[in-house]
């Protein structure tokens, strides 16, 4: 299989059909036991809280506020706000007032109850005042030397923190509620919040009445005197101007006559102009031919004679054409025309005259009228100078008597107290024996269990979050962008096993299988070309790289001609994890020229497999693997050899792993499910990575099947329809982890 895992690495993969709530899910049920746990806790001490709490029982009156104000002595505007929402909300204010508290309080001596007195509340478990309280140094007056004022003052505010003033909507009413340890005295404190804040409004009516009466009655003297000096200097000034019209009717007049001069002047310039274009046009003829005059052609003479010439016209051409013209009826007809035309020109002449006439008389008409409304404005003008003075002490005189009325009217309703009894509002229904409100233990009790599981989730999914180690293989790819070559589950090994061994003692296991699937995932067709050296290394020591290798390197050995080299040089592990003795001499022996290379490698009867051993300690391994010697060993191999692992150091601890890139055409990377952070895995692998070095995949090692079937549901490879239903189980495990 060609590997482009440098390609996943650099566009990360999800993982399929698992969305954020699944997850979520999960998380909560494979942490669920710690959950239920930490619920029960908190149940269970919230239960004996509750059982230790002092009950709280609460008493409520209800008060109808009146729509209508009282109207107290008639004067609303004194009283009345208005039958409006405002109105309403002022009242529920002036009940929840402190004015009322302190009230309720002083009757009702409420320093003297258990739950208010400020004297014992040391005793009672409260915090003292003060630090110096605590060490018996008084920081205030002794408690023994308290007056009631300064202990209403103490008590106030605890008393405002139990009263509760509740408006019903869409209604005129208010309930009134109060809270005590005591049910009998939540009930008295409610009745009395109600009862006082209707005797507060009448008090507070009865006392501005008392006040507005007395302040009316001394304003009323000043002002019948104001109003008599201002009559008096009104009729003086009359008498000194000669004034006799006081309802200003010669004002009227004048100003009548000037509006009817203005009249008549105005018709007097529209008979002017009409005459004045006709007056001009008979100016302008010189002939006595005024026949283009319209107004003269108009004239009923003027129209008359020229009608009877007409006519006249006419019977001479019928007399002619009946007679001739030399018939007597002919010549009398002629005599009368010509008549006729001399009567015209007559009357035209008297029409002309007429017209200058009219114009002369209109002109003079316009003239008489324009000094007419002069002299009548000048009237005018003497007369409202004259006036002015009146006016301004008529008006003093009339605001002097509007004021002393106003003020006398008050005063006579002041004197009617019949509506002094209305009140501002009424008690429905009074306070009962106060019911138990708190604490309410089936809500805390369900409240308790809803927070506590919901607190115990939170903690399971952050802590889910918070762990970035690998899960499985959905999670290594989405997490690391590399795909999974195989995974190897949790195996305990029985007594004397050997772990080189698994894969053909335990054949039918998991481990075996994993291990198969790692070889199968290696494409043995193109070994010889791209897969002939491979390194098997991982982030940290502990991971299993050298049982994997060492089970691969078997599971090849059944067909290939395998070497496994041991290529930590710093803590070799390959001969001990395979039983072996561990030889004196090995790799660096033959490096370093001490020994042969065929004497040193060893060969597993029965099998394929030669594993080189280290051999003795180097100072400095990463100069042996650099070095000439070593390729040149590799080169060997690869000639004598199908396929060659090198277990080499972990990468993210020393730099021997990096050293043997070069040398490899492909790499394996091993990782530990549930231990290894995925930072430290992500680093090694950016490092293989960026030497160019192929990266088959990496394997899962030491991952738990049934943990892994929390973290990926039931329809996946370890769920029930995976490896159990397949015939492949662990449960005959033994108690010697590898």
């Amino acid at each position: 299989m060609q590997s482009n895992a440098d390609e996943l690495y650099n566009t990360k993969l999800s993982q399929p059909g698992v969305n954020d709530l699944v997850i979520i899910y999960r998380s909560i049920l494979r942490h669920k036991f710690y959950i239920i746990g930490f619920t029960i806790a908190i149940l269970i001490l919230v239960f004996f809280i509750l059982q230790i709490v002092t009950p709280i029982y609460r008493s409520s009156a209800q008060i109808l506020i009146k729509a209508e104000n009282a109207k107290v002595f008639d004067i609303e505007e004194l009283f009345t706000i208005g039958k409006t929402k405002e109105y309403f909300n002022t009242q529920v204010e002036i009940i929840k007032s402190r004015e009322t508290m302190l009230r309720v309080i002083k009757e009702q001596k409420l320093w003297n109850a258990p739950d208010f007195d400020p004297r014992t509340k040391v005793q009672r478990g409260v915090k003292p005042e003060s630090w110096l309280d605590s060490f018996g140094i008084s920081s205030g007056p002794n408690a023994k030397e308290l007056n009631e004022d300064q202990l209403t003052e103490m008590v106030v505010t605890e008393f405002e923190k139990k009263m509760r003033v509740v408006p019903v909507k869409l209604s005129q009413l208010v309930i009134v509620s109060f809270e005590s340890e005591d049910p009998k005295l939540s009930q008295t404190i409610a009745n009395a919040i109600a009862t006082i804040y209707i005797t507060n409004d009448r008090d507070s009516k009865f006392k501005m009445v008392k006040e507005i009466n007395n302040w009316l009655n001394n304003r009323l003297e000043g002002l019948r005197t104001n109003l008599m000096n201002a009559e008096t200097a009104l009729q003086s000034y009359r008498e000194k101007n000669g004034i006799i019209d006081i309802d200003g009717s010669v004002q009227s007049i004048q100003a009548e006559q000037i509006s009817g001069i203005s009249d008549q002047l105005t018709q007097a310039r529209v008979k002017k102009a009409e005459l004045e274009g006709a007056y001009f046009q008979i100016n302008q003829i010189k002939n006595g031919d005024y026949s283009s005059v319209p107004a003269v052609m108009k004239n009923e003479l003027v129209m008359s004679s020229r009608k009877h010439q007409s006519e006249m016209k006419s019977q001479i051409s019928e007399i002619r054409t009946r007679y001739g013209s030399d018939h007597p009826k002919m010549i009398a007809a002629v005599s009368e025309l010509r008549s006729a035309k001399n009567d015209t020109k007559t009357q035209m002449a008297l029409a002309v005259n007429s017209l200058k006439r009219e114009y002369q008389i209109a002109n003079s008409t316009v003239a008489t009228l324009k000094r007419e409304l002069i002299r009548a404005k000048s009237s005018l003008q003497t007369i409202n100078r004259t006036d002015t003075g009146t006016g301004v002490l008529q008006r003093d005189v009339d605001s002097q008597r509007q004021i002393y009325e106003t003020f006398l009217n008050r005063a006579k309703e002041t004197g009617n107290t019949s509506g002094l009894q209305n009140p501002v509002a009424r008690i429905v229904d009074e306070a009962a024996l106060g019911k138990k409100v708190k604490p309410k233990k089936a809500i805390i009790l369900i409240a308790s269990l809803l927070i506590s599981l919901l607190i115990g989730s939170i903690a399971a999914i952050w802590r889910e979050r918070a762990d970035n180690t690998i899960k499985g293989p959905w999670d290594a790819e989405m997490k690391l962008g590399v795909p999974v070559l195989t995974s190897l589950p949790v195996h305990d090994l029985k007594k004397g096993a050997n772990i080189a061994e698994l894969v053909v003692s335990e054949a039918g296991s998991l481990f075996a299988e994993g291990i198969r699937t790692a070889s199968t995932g290696i494409p043995l067709d193109n070994l010889e070309a791209s897969h002939k050296v491979i390194l098997i290394t991982s982030s940290v020591a502990g991971e299993g790289k050298t049982t994997f290798a060492l089970n691969l390197a078997v599971s090849f050995s059944s067909s290939k001609k395998v070497l496994l080299i041991d290529g930590d040089m710093r803590r070799p592990n390959i001969t001990k994890s395979a039983g072996i003795q561990s030889p004196k001499s090995g790799l660096v022996d033959v490096l370093m020229g001490q020994s042969d290379l065929r004497s040193v490698i060893i060969n597993i009867p029965g099998t394929k497999l030669s594993i080189l051993p280290v051999g003795l300690l180097p100072t400095s391994p990463i100069d042996l693997i650099r070095s000439d010697g070593f390729k040149q060993t590799i080169d060997k191999f690869r000639e004598h050899f199908d396929l060659i692992i090198i277990d080499s150091p972990p990468v993210g601890l020393v730099s021997d792993a990096i050293a043997y890139l070069p040398l490899v055409d492909a790499a394996i990377y091993v990782v530990k499910c549930m231990d290894t952070r995925t930072p430290v895995i992500d680093q090694g692998i950016k490092q293989i990575l960026s030497h160019g070095t192929n990266l088959i995949g990496i394997v899962l090692n030491k991952l738990d099947f049934k943990l892994a079937q929390l973290y990926y549901g039931e329809y996946t490879p370890y769920s029930k329809y995976g490896y159990k239903s397949y015939g492949y189980s662990t449960d005959n495990a033994h108690n010697e982890p590898i």
